[in-house]
């Protein structure tokens, strides 16, 4: 299986795959930079919401009384690692991520900070806004798109019978989008009607 994440979190997935008996080909599409990471959280904030683990690393270290409410289970335990000790996770999207914050925070309690990559988070933040939230939207992640996959991956993608790969593994719409960019770029030479996109 190819695993398209960046590469620290592609080797914990390898990790998990190489465990259930696959072979794992670690490709990664981009890498993770800081865009405009938070110094401190403001005094007010009633909690903090991601829609990727990725924002993690560009947050201050977590406040014991502060909710952090995540969009999945993976982010969710992320934050946890991290030393959020109130975490919740959403358990799915970016519309599942404010159906949590509708059940569980007070748009009177003061406002929200949701932490998310470059260009992202909009619809969040919307939804947050129509049921009265005030919500400070900070991109503090950048994503850093590859120009090209590396060789193995390439050869892998071009030939997947010898190669004897089944899957594509995709972590976000951006990842696939990236991906979808390379193979044009490449004028399509890689064989994916064999292949499972997952």
């Amino acid at each position: 299986m190819l695993i398209t994440r960046p590469l620290r979190a592609a080797e914990e997935t390898a990790r998990r795959l190489a465990e259930r008996g696959w072979r794992p080909l670690i490709a990664p599409l981009f890498e993770i930079a800081p865009f405009t990471p938070l110094l401190s959280f403001p005094a007010s904030l009633q909690a903090v919401l991601i829609t990727s683990a990725n924002a993690l690393p560009y947050l201050p270290p977590p406040v014991p009384h502060l909710p952090l409410l995540a969009v999945g289970e993976a982010s969710a335990e992320a934050a946890r690692a991290a030393g959020w000790e109130k975490v919740m996770s959403a358990g799915g999207d970016g519309a599942a991520l404010v159906r949590l914050a509708e059940r569980c925070l007070d748009p009177e309690g003061g406002p929200l900070l949701l932490a998310v990559g470059k260009g992202q988070g909009e619809a969040v933040a919307a939804g947050l806004a129509r049921l009265g939230f005030a919500v400070e939207r900070r991109e503090v992640y950048r994503i850093a798109p590859f120009s090209r996959l590396a060789p193995e991956a390439e050869a892998a993608l071009s030939h997947p019978e010898a190669h004897r790969l089944r899957a594509v593994l995709f972590f976000s719409g951006e990842t696939a989008q990236i991906f979808r960019r390379l193979y044009e770029e490449g004028g399509g030479r890689w064989q994916l009607a064999a292949l499972a996109a997952i």
